[in-house]
């Protein structure tokens, strides 16, 4: 009896851990995408604004689900977490630094006016996105894979280690995924010409994003010994990749990839981005490019929250 109640608590708790951190993914995810992709998509500052406004309410309060996971982690599983900080210490320290350069980007790119001080934290933003993206896909895939453990519970090998082929690959995998959410993120909440450039990056992004998903499933099947599994996910990745061949005609990602490699990419305005995250209530019919019927604008977020705390602007009576 006692057996068995403790296994369900084991699984009770890994599975918390699985939603805290599915969580955690979902949500940061694009917020990492948004950071790494933020420079391409919008070349002017009109154009950056559109884009980083759609992650500037929330960024911060995601974050609350890695916290949360950590602490479930500790109290759960002290053994594991003991191994796992202290031999990862070194890769989770470089994340904890992302996230704070990220933050700080953030927070004071808006503080000065000027063409280099806002370049300077937009490198921030981008270093701070990207670099935590592809640790996190490192971690979890030595996790998956495993790493030598001693007989006293410790991590028994060095930091280079844990950037095996595999682990790299994981990493690869995990900032292709987080680009890919951020793209189709930003195709959703903007409009204008950085949401086109955004739709034609997620595009762009899906190919090597499946592939090197698949790859690293076939390379995790090939290890657990199950043949048949590789044949499945080579399947799988075919399928995937004959539905990216079916596109709307009129788009062309490949003048994407020649507009965000040209010189002047940090330089023309974006006219028409909206600096309202919440402003275009987009479905997937719009990434997917399928007509919908037309519908009434909605009241953007803002107005709605001003019209309801200031009562001149309310819907019965015009502006004073």
């Amino acid at each position: 009896m006692l057996a068995a109640t403790f296994i369900s608590l084991q699984g009770f708790w890994f599975a918390l851990l699985g939603v805290l951190w599915a969580g955690f993914f979902v949500l940061e995810g694009f917020d990492f995408g948004v950071g790494m992709l933020a420079p391409l998509v919008g070349r002017g500052e009109n154009g950056r604004k559109a884009a980083l406004g759609t992650i500037a309410p929330v960024w911060d309060g995601n974050e609350v689900w890695l916290i949360v996971a950590g602490g479930a982690t500790l109290a759960a599983f002290p053994d594991w977490y003991a191994t796992l900080f202290s031999g990862f210490y070194i890769v989770l320290f470089l994340i904890l630094v992302g996230l704070i350069v990220r933050g700080v980007a953030i927070e004071y790119r808006a503080k000065r006016e000027g063409a280099r001080w806002k370049a300077l934290w937009d490198l921030g933003i981008f270093a701070g996105s990207a670099i935590p993206a592809f640790l996190f896909g490192l971690v979890f895939a030595n996790v998956i894979h495993g790493v030598p453990i001693g007989s006293n519970g410790e991590y028994s090998g060095g930091v280079l280690d844990l950037f095996n082929g595999y682990a790299i690959l994981g990493g690869f995998v995990s900032l292709a995924l987080f680009a890919l959410h951020g793209a189709v993120f930003l195709t959703l909440r903007t409009e204008g010409e950085v949401r086109k450039r955004a739709r034609s990056a997620a595009l762009i992004l899906a190919v090597p994003a499946i592939l090197l998903a698949g790859s690293i499933l076939l390379w995790s099947w090939a290890d657990s010994g199950m043949a048949a599994g590789k044949w499945i996910a080579a399947a799988l990745l075919a399928a995937a990749a004959a539905l990216l061949l079916v596109h709307e005609p009129g788009l062309q990602p490949h003048r994407l990839r020649l507009e965000l490699l040209s010189s002047h990419a940090l330089g023309d305005d974006d006219r028409g981005a909206d600096l309202h995250s919440g402003c275009p209530h987009l479905s997937g019919l719009d990434l997917l490019g399928l007509p919908r019927s037309p519908a009434r604008r909605p009241v953007p977020r803002y107005d709605r929250i001003r019209q309801h705390f200031e009562p001149v602007f309310g819907l019965s009576r015009g502006p004073a």
